[in-house]
């Protein structure tokens, strides 16, 4: 049996399909890893993801520091095939904050659960209201909750709260970046927003960006 791709080419293969995404829609991408992965020329930060399955992959190490950067930034899906010269995208699809926000919510509640855990926790074992072994494995188990290994955004989500892109994708998702336009007070946008000269190339034409649902196409 041949041995397992090393993990360097599979974050290779990703950064590969993020980029494609984000130049068919006229994004400034970034060279980092970490951080904001772009800009789009009128102004507001975008995460990209570049799924080759029904689902989103999010964050390996989603916390609520994940949740307060995706409250501050605009969405962007599109869902990929690797191929062997290329990749091939088949659908493009962008989102708000606010239509984030039911999947978001979810999921800090859930930590909101896991600190209420750990306060009750230390107040029994301050009490001595159970057996120490207990309640440290009790807060062992809270603690862990605090941060999930890359939860998922289900394609019917996606298809409910997202708006899927026209082609071309450049003036499709200007035009969508100009009616849904981030609010200065939004977790994260003070922090996330990158002043970015606006040229003659960013004020193109609408086009239809209706949240038509359509077929995508089989994982590569």
């Amino acid at each position: 049996m041949d041995d397992p791709k090393p993990k360097k080419e599979t974050i290779a293969q990703d950064d590969r399909r993020q980029r494609a995404v984000a130049e068919s829609c006229g994004l400034i991408y970034s060279e980092k890893r970490q951080g904001i992965d772009a800009w789009h020329p009128l102004g507001p930060p975008v995460e990209v993801k570049g799924p080759t399955k029904k689902k989103i992959t999010t964050d390996r190490d989603f916390g609520r520091k994940t949740i307060d950067k995706l409250r501050g930034q605009l969405f962007l899906a599109g869902f990929c095939r690797n191929l062997a010269d290329g990749i091939e995208i088949s659908e493009i699809w962008a989102f708000h904050p606010d239509d984030l926000e039911e999947w978001l919510k979810g999921h800090e509640e859930y930590f909101d659960l896991c600190d209420e855990m750990i306060v009750h926790g230390h107040l029994f074992l301050g009490a001595g209201g159970a057996a120490p072994d207990f309640i440290k494995r009790f807060l062992t188990f809270a603690f862990k909750g605090m941060k999930k290994n890359n939860p998922t955004i289900g394609i019917t989500y996606v298809r409910k709260h997202g708006t899927r892109l026209s082609e071309p994708y450049a003036e499709s998702f200007a035009e969508f970046v100009r009616q849904r336009p981030l609010r200065s007070g939004e977790p994260g946008t003070s922090v996330c927003m990158l002043e970015v000269e606006e040229s003659s190339d960013a004020s193109v034409p609408g086009s239809d960006v209706s949240g038509a649902e359509g077929t995508l196409a089989e994982a590569a």
